[in-house]
C-alpha cells in the first residue's frame, strides 16, 4: 500500500466519523472556541466494571473533537489499512486531522466545485483500492517452488557470475624501466594514463585500457602471471613488473567484480517475490480489462487527439520527440 493510498485512507474515514453537516454547522455557528479536545468523564471504582465491558465493545468513545467522537472499530480500521501501526498514534492521528480539518471548514475550503469532486474522487478511489486489497488478491496465484527452479536454469547466468576484471597495463621491454614506472604508479596521486603517455610516447585513446576481462582472456591478452596477479588483487591494485606476451608488464586495475555463484536456495526467495510481482501484474491487468470492457466509455474528440499524440510521442525515434500543441478547445 502506497503513501497517497494512506494518506486516502484516512482522509475516507475522518469523513465518515466526522459528519460534514455537523461540522459544517458548527463552523458556521462561530464555534470556534470548541476546538479544543473534550476529555472524557473520570471513571470512578464503581465503574470499573462496566469500563473493562466497554473496552471489548468496538462503539467505546474514545476521543471527542467538536462533538464528533473517534469510536475503537474506528481506529481499527485505521490500523487495518495502513493509517497507522499503534493504537495511540492512530487516535492522535485522528484528533489533528480533526482539528484542521475544522479551521479548513471554518475558512470554507470545502466549499465549491473542486473541494466536492476531489473529496469524491478520494473516496472513488479508495473503495477501488479496496476492490485491489479484498477481492482481486484472492484470484491472483501463488508461483510454485518448481516454476521458481525452471526460472532459475532459464536465467543461470544472472546466479553464475564468471570473474570479470578491466585494468590498463604498460608494456616494457626491459625489467629496470618497469620496475621504475611502477614505483611512479605507487606514490600518491599518480596517474596512470600520464604515466602510459610518458613511457609509449603515445596519446591514443584507449591508454593501456582493456576491459572486462575474464581470467582466461587475460592470460591470453598478458599472460598467466599477470592473469594470476589480477584475479587475487584489488581495485586500484598497481601490479608488477610481470613477464607478459610481449614484454614486462605493468598493471594498474580499475576494476574488479568476483566470480560467484547463488546457489537455487538462496536465488528461490527472490526468485518467487519476483514471479509473485509478475503474476499479480498480469492478472490484475486481466481483470481491470475485463471490468472496464463492464462499462460504457464515450471518448470526447479532444481525449482521442491527446491518446494519438501520446501514441505518436511513445513511437517516436529517441531524442526526437513529438511536440503536442494545444487540445481542440484549449488556450492557444
Amino acid at each position: 500500500m502506497n503513501r497517497f493510498y494512506k494518506y486516502v485512507v484516512v482522509l475516507v474515514l475522518v469523513l465518515m466519523v466526522g459528519e460534514c453537516r455537523v461540522l459544517a454547522a458548527d463552523n458556521s455557528a462561530g464555534k470556534t472556541e470548541n476546538s479544543k479536545v473534550k476529555k472524557l468523564p473520570v471513571t470512578t471504582s464503581m465503574e470499573k466494571e462496566t469500563t473493562a465491558a466497554e473496552k471489548k465493545d468496538g462503539d467505546r468513545v474514545l476521543v471527542t473533537v467538536n462533538d464528533v467522537s473517534l469510536k475503537g472499530w474506528q481506529v481499527d480500521a485505521m490500523m487495518k489499512y495502513g493509517a497507522s501501526r499503534k493504537f495511540l498514534d492512530a487516535i492522535n492521528l485522528w484528533v489533528d486531522i480533526q482539528a484542521k480539518l475544522a479551521e479548513a471548514r471554518r475558512r470554507q475550503l470545502d466549499k465549491g466545485r473542486d473541494a466536492q469532486f476531489i473529496l469524491n474522487l478520494y473516496k472513488d478511489y479508495y473503495l477501488s483500492g479496496r476492490l485491489l486489497v479484498n477481492e482481486l488478491d484472492k484470484e491472483i496465484p501463488r508461483p510454485t517452488e518448481e516454476q521458481a527452479r525452471k526460472k532459475y536454469e532459464e536465467n543461470i547466468d544472472r546466479y553464475n557470475r564468471p570473474f570479470k576484471a578491466t585494468v590498463r597495463h604498460i608494456t616494457f621491454q626491459k625489467r629496470s624501466q618497469a620496475q621504475k614506472a611502477v614505483d611512479e604508479a605507487k606514490e600518491k596521486d599518480a596517474d596512470f594514463e600520464k604515466l602510459y603517455e610518458k613511457y609509449t610516447k603515445q596519446q591514443d585513446e584507449f591508454k593501456g585500457l582493456i576491459e572486462n576481462m575474464s581470467v582466461e582472456k587475460l592470460k591470453v591478452k598478458l599472460g598467466e602471471e599477470c592473469a594470476a596477479a589480477v584475479q587475487s588483487a584489488k581495485r586500484d591494485d598497481v601490479l608488477g613488473p610481470f613477464v607478459g606476451v610481449q614484454g614486462f608488464e605493468v598493471i594498474k586495475v580499475t576494476s574488479i567484480s568476483p566470480a560467484y555463484f547463488i546457489e537455487f536456495n538462496k536465488a528461490k526467495p527472490g526468485i518467487l517475490g519476483q514471479m509473485s510481482r509478475q503474476m499479480k501484474t498480469d492478472v490484475q491487468k486481466k481483470i481491470f480489462d475485463e471490468i472496464k470492457a463492464k462499462v460504457e466509455v464515450v471518448k470526447s474528440e479532444e481525449m482521442i487527439e491527446l491518446e494519438k499524440q501520446a501514441e505518436k510521442a511513445k513511437n517516436a525515434p529517441k531524442g526526437r520527440g513529438v511536440r503536442s500543441g494545444p487540445g481542440p478547445g484549449r488556450p492557444r
